[in-house]
């Protein structure tokens, strides 16, 4: 006779009257993996009604959908191969492929834009902006390396980001995006220190004691910086009389803490009155 899944042992002269039993061998099979672009996985062997562990391969950016007993197009289709036990296969030692079947994964379409800040903003840093989702790592090219800091000095800065995949969206990765990342210089102004009084004698001499760095304020620094400004001051004339306009040029900005680079500055001539 025969049995699903067993082989008879063998055969014996039957004598009348006697009893015989049948003796059965389990059948063995091999089950082998085609994973599809998916990871390596060992064929294993298993005799019939055994249950049945099927391994689980992985695939960057793709789901994982089962094996099948087909495929079309590198991808596993057909009958699903699902059984909780071994099932017949057939004949002693029939070896069965089993293909793994995937589902890509959502791409993120994004393309990052330029973004500005002004030196001393506080907390500036490139913000990932993409309907729903978080997880995005920025990276920024300072130097000669990348980091996860964002820089603070006043220059443009390639970036690059990226994001890991998860159950739902393939894995994201910019390459590197040159100068998208901007700290513009902070502007800075100069003007009279509030409350200066310039006296003069009067001496048909238009100078008023050359330069002087006390009577003019710089203005717009950051971060507790400091820097000052001198000038030449000089009357418009050298009318005796209170109340004369007085001219500062030639003004300039000497940094102290700051750094010139963080900031611009455009000379104007400015104007105060006299005593």
């Amino acid at each position: 006779g025969t049995a699903p899944g067993y082989v008879a042992l063998g055969k014996w002269m039957l004598t009348e009257g006697k009893t015989v039993y049948a003796k059965w061998i389990v059948n063995t099979y091999m089950l082998t993996f085609d994973s599809n672009g998916g990871s390596p996985e060992t064929g294993i062997t298993v005799e019939y009604g055994d249950f049945l562990t099927l391994p689980m391969p992985t695939r960057a950016n793709y789901t994982f959908n089962g094996w099948y007993e087909s495929e079309t197009g590198n991808n596993g289709s057909g009958t699903q191969f699902n059984a909780a036990t071994m099932p017949d296969l057939g004949d002693n030692g029939t070896t069965k492929i089993l293909y793994a079947k995937w589902t890509a994964k959502t791409a993120i379409e994004y393309t990052p834009a330029v973004q500005s800040h002004t030196y001393g903003t506080a907390s500036a840093a490139y913000t990932v902006s993409y309907p729903s989702l978080t997880g995005f790592t920025v990276e920024y090219y300072v130097g000669s390396a990348w980091t996860a800091m964002p820089p603070t000095g006043a220059r443009s800065y390639d970036i690059r980001i990226t994001r890991a995949e998860d159950t739902i969206y393939a894995s994201y990765a910019s390459g590197t995006l040159d100068d998208h990342f901007v700290i513009n210089p902070a502007t800075l102004t100069v003007t009279v220190k509030p409350g200066v009084i310039i006296t003069k004698a009067y001496d048909e001499d238009a100078a008023v004691d050359g330069v002087q760095s006390d009577w003019l304020i710089v203005n717009g620094l950051k971060n507790g910086e400091t820097a000052t400004a001198v000038g030449t001051w000089s009357y418009a004339n050298a009318d005796a009389g209170t109340g004369k306009p007085v001219n500062i040029t030639e003004i300039s900005i000497a940094y102290g803490t700051a750094n010139s680079a963080n900031y611009s500055y455009t000379p104007a001539s400015l104007s105060t009155t006299g005593d």
